[in-house]
């Protein structure tokens, strides 16, 4: 009896702390639920408030970025207009350079070979050059005054919109200095440049004050453009000098061995010190590309020079002989 009532009291014992268990898990039960539940409340609760604060402030953030959509197609607009007003500024200059080629005996003033003297004139040098002078005028007055210059009226609007209207001032750039030196043997200044244009802006618009006309020519040609526009011309001087010993003139290319050798020399300084003027970084980048090309149209204007001494001294000393080979019509 007593061995059945100690059985008797564990089992009544283990009945009830199961009990105690069951209980227990289930207020564990009813308070996860509670704290589901306010949870529950507390999020829909957080929702509901945030979207009427995103209801009251959507429409000050959608007017500010049509704002800001509306300042980027405008400005993507107006560098589309540049872009097409450069390409063609580039196509133009470029007719003018190749024409310049064509007839660059006639435009130079240098005395020619006797069988080239036969063939040319004064007024067939006056001529040529009139047409490439009103050809770059009409460059100037139709894209660089009437178009460019009135798109960037600011120097904001300038440095944002350069590289777009970059390549073009380059080559307008470069058949300007090419026309001058053939015209003179001599390369135009900076200054001058923008005296050039200065002065088409005045001819074209009598209204226009000279400061605002100066202002816009300093703006329009930078000093930048103005480089990468000389190392060009020296790949089309290096044409003219290979171009000119075929046809047995000697004097033309020892005059461009002169002068590019002076402008590789002032390149090398401003290449040479970062500190020289004032580039940025794609334009220091354009200027190492376009020295290193001067450098080789420098050396192969050289190699021209040195073969036609070369053949002076086997020729004994006589230039007319390699001058009236040159000139002689099978």
């Amino acid at each position: 009896e007593v061995l059945s009532d100690g059985v008797d009291e564990r089992k009544s014992g283990g009945g009830s702390g199961a009990l105690k268990r069951t209980h227990a898990f289930d207020e564990s039960k009813s308070n996860k639920r509670r704290s589901t539940g306010t949870n529950n409340d507390r999020n829909a609760l957080q929702q509901q408030q945030g979207t009427t604060r995103d209801t009251a402030t959507t429409p000050k953030y959608n007017e500010m970025f049509c704002e800001i959509r509306d300042v980027l197609d405008t400005r993507n607009l107006i560098r589309e207009r540049l872009v097409k007003s450069s390409r063609e500024i580039t196509l133009n200059s470029k007719k003018v350079i190749f024409e310049l080629h064509r007839n660059s005996f006639q435009a130079l003033s240098l005395p020619l070979s006797p069988c080239k003297e036969q063939e040319t004139s004064q007024n067939n040098r006056a001529g040529l050059l009139n047409t490439a002078e009103s050809s770059l005028d009409r460059i100037v007055d139709d894209k660089l005054v009437n178009h460019i210059a009135r798109e960037v009226e600011s120097d904001e609007s300038f440095f944002r919109y350069h590289a777009a209207i970059s390549p073009g001032i380059q080559e307008f750039l470069e058949a300007l200095l090419f026309l001058q030196f053939l015209k003179s043997q001599r390369i135009l200044s900076l200054d001058s440049c923008r005296k050039y244009v200065q002065n088409r802006m005045l001819e074209q618009d009598s209204a226009t004050p000279p400061n605002k006309a100066q202002q816009d020519s300093v703006r329009l040609i930078s000093a930048a453009d103005y480089l990468l526009g000389v190392g060009d011309l020296t790949g089309e001087l290096m044409r003219t000098a290979v171009h000119a010993s075929t046809q047995g003139n000697y004097e033309i290319p020892q005059l461009i061995l002169h002068v590019c050798q002076e402008v590789t020399a002032c390149f090398t300084k401003y290449c040479d010190d970062p500190k020289a003027i004032c580039l940025s970084h794609y334009q220091r980048k354009d200027l190492a590309f376009k020295f290193s090309t001067m450098k080789s149209s420098l050396e192969k204007i050289e190699n021209a020079c040195y073969l036609i001494k070369i053949r002076q001294l086997e020729a004994v000393a006589v230039p007319e002989l390699l001058a009236s080979a040159a000139c002689f019509d099978d």
